[in-house]
């Protein structure tokens, strides 16, 4: 039965308070704790029916970070066995509870899955170019709402996924002989980024280049747009200019086979004799915020009474526990209670069976210090 297990498990693990006693479930039009979600059935659990209670505690792990927990299941029972645990884990390490941020409104991880960063590390650099006094580099970036500008040779930024970046590079040799840019379209945790390099081949003469995708792949769908009412569909073209001294916008479009799309600009110096690029790499790493204090575990026992969690698996993309509603909701024992509105759909599994919990909700309660 889940309430032994829970019991056991709280006490394990640096127990601070491990209270026996049910929280009262008032009357007079109060809201008794309830828990709902869907399986391959509806559930529905309640406080104070058919033998079923709600348990507030808390407790610490070995490295002093406190679990809130809210246990919901029946007593006496034999043929209620559905039970579902909520374990929110505090905001810092140590005992000191901030409720304002503790039980904060919003997201929370599930404890252990797989999540999608939210910031991204990018390192721009320029390519083929030697850095000296008499350069400058000035950098660009900016998005639908800001605009920020940097006169340096390199540059470190944390970028915001699912926001697209419009980054340039202006760059001047210092001796009046190379005043060029580059511009390139980042879109951070995108599934796709091809960018374009630009080589002279061919005749010294003539105005001959090759164009390289940086990524090719033969399903992918490419579209060059030379900057001279040009294009081609072909994935590493060659092309002539047939104009001396002008500057040449070329625009690079990839779409792959799941229809996401790349797009990168890149200025052609069309110039014979000496020519200067300012082509620039992007190297980008993701910052994956899996902080245990921003973390969450379901713990479920089904009616057959095997326990399931939610600890340490992939969740799909439509999981989420999300903190609607929070309230102080007296003491019980010596320990303060919180009463929480959450809302929550995640995979749990055994040993042995894995469960898809979906549609939930709940008015549950934690117990802290």
């Amino acid at each position: 039965m889940i309430r032994n297990w829970l019991y056991t498990l709280s006490c394990l693990i640096a127990l601070i308070a491990c209270k026996k006693e049910s929280l009262p479930v008032a009357s007079n039009g109060d809201p008794v704790f309830t828990a709902e979600f869907t399986t391959n059935e509806a559930v529905s659990l309640q406080a104070g029916v058919n033998s079923y209670s709600m348990s507030p505690v808390y407790a610490t792990d070995t490295s002093s970070l406190i679990k809130f927990r809210a246990d919901l299941y029946a007593s006496e029972c034999a043929a209620c066995n559905w039970g579902i645990s909520f374990l929110i884990n505090n905001t810092e390490y140590g005992t000191t509870v901030n409720e304002s941020s503790a039980f904060q409104i919003g997201d929370r991880y599930y404890e252990g899955s797989a999540t999608q960063p939210v910031l991204y590390k990018y390192e721009f650099k320029p390519n083929g170019i030697w850095k000296t006094d008499n350069q400058t580099f000035h950098w660009e970036v900016r998005n639908d709402t800001t605009k920020r500008t940097f006169d340096t040779y390199s540059l470190t930024l944390e970028l915001k996924a699912g926001t697209t970046y419009t980054v340039k590079l202006d760059y001047d040799d210092g001796f009046g002989g190379c005043v060029t840019s580059h511009t390139r379209i980042i879109r951070p945790g995108s599934p796709l980024y091809v960018y374009a390099t630009v080589a002279r081949t061919g005749n010294a003469s003539e105005l001959n280049y090759q164009f390289t995708p940086s990524i090719q792949n033969p399903q992918y769908s490419y579209l060059w747009t030379f900057g001279d009412t040009k294009t081609s569909t072909l994935m590493s073209p060659t092309h002539k200019y047939d104009e001396n001294g002008s500057s040449y916008y070329c625009v690079l479009r990839v779409v792959n086979t799941k229809g996401d799309t790349s797009w990168s600009h890149y200025q052609v110096p069309g110039t014979l004799g000496y020519t200067c690029q300012c082509n620039f790499s992007a190297k980008s790493t993701p910052i994956v915020n899996n902080k245990l204090f921003q973390s969450v575990e379901v713990l479920l026992s089904d009616k057959n009474g095997k326990l399931h969690s939610s600890k340490n698996i992939t969740q799909p993309a439509d999981s989420y526990f999300r903190i609607v509603k929070q309230e102080p909701y007296g003491s019980l024992g010596g320990v303060r209670v919180r009463k929480l509105q959450v809302i929550y759909q995640c995979l749990v599994a055994s040993e042995n069976a894995t469960i898809a919990v979906k549609d939930g909700k709940a008015i549950t309660a934690v117990g802290y210090p």
